[in-house]
């Protein structure tokens, strides 16, 4: 199941993993716990600390129950470094495999003595393992990741006003005292649109007319961080669930716009 195939929960996978590998990679020295579903092609998870729903979304994701033995990742000379207590031959390789399936991006991994390039993509001993490259220059999708999601907020704030429209017609006739509460519960929808603010997009902007690759790469730590910010709010805010769900006819779908907008971003910046 890839992210292609329009199924929710494989795309929140596709963003939750990339938005806990960014959070490595902007971090020095930072370490997540990882878990790995042994399936074709293998399913991982990156966390703070693996719990049990971790291990059930690899499973509904892969298809599979087959686990092994958890494990920490860093990023490390510009690889994201796999260590378990004892290795896998060809891990490296699978878990780029894997990766580059659920998210579409091809990321440098490195597993034991063996990793996979982020060009080649070719097993090769670690101790042979290049030193990370400087960065490359601006990747085309971030010329237009500001206007992105500029228009995903545009997309949220209709949902919103759509819902309030419809809350407020159901209501009609009702006593002042109850109108009064409804509008101070539906004030407290516009927290969202300041959770998920403009503060993104700004920085997108602000990395994509960087004057050079060093000034691009400070900027674009900035835009992982907020996006890292923005995935952390979403999954765990009770009101998104409920407004995708609300009983008054209208089709917010506000879950699978951020997730795709999330991934798209992700991808951009990565």
């Amino acid at each position: 199941m890839k992210p292609n195939d329009n199924d929710n929960g494989s795309a929140d996978y596709a963003a939750e993993l990339l938005a806990a590998l960014q959070k490595l990679k902007g971090a020095k020295g930072l370490w997540h716990e990882f878990v790995i579903c042994d399936a074709n092609p293998l399913g991982v998870m990156v966390a703070k600390k693996i719990t049990a729903q971790h291990k059930a979304t690899l499973s509904g994701i892969t298809g599979s129950k087959r686990f092994l033995p958890l494990g920490n990742c860093t990023f490390q000379d510009g690889k994201f470094v796999f260590s378990m207590e004892k290795q896998v031959s060809g891990l490296a390789r699978r878990l780029q495999a894997s990766i580059k399936d659920y998210t579409g991006r091809k990321l440098p991994i490195a597993a034991g003595a063996e990793s996979a390039e982020e060009d080649a993509g070719q097993q090769t001993n670690g101790h042979e393992a290049a030193v990370a490259s400087s960065p490359a220059p601006a990747k085309p999708e971030l010329a237009t990741a500001a206007d992105a999601w500029r228009n995903t907020r545009n997309a949220l704030s209709k949902s919103l006003e759509a819902y309030k429209r419809a809350v407020l017609k159901a209501a009609a006739g009702e006593p002042p005292e109850v109108m009064k509460q409804i509008n101070h519960n539906l004030g407290k929808l516009d927290g969202i649109m300041q959770k998920l603010g403009s503060e993104l997009a700004d920085s997108l902007s602000k990395a994509h007319a960087a004057k050079d690759d060093t000034e691009r790469r400070d900027e674009l730590k900035n835009s992982k961080r907020v996006l890292a910010d923005y995935m952390s709010y979403v999954k765990a805010e009770p009101l998104i669930a409920h407004l995708d769900t609300n009983p008054f006819g209208v089709q917010t779908g506000m879950k699978k716009v951020l997730v795709e907008s999330f991934t798209q971003l992700a991808r951009a910046i990565s």
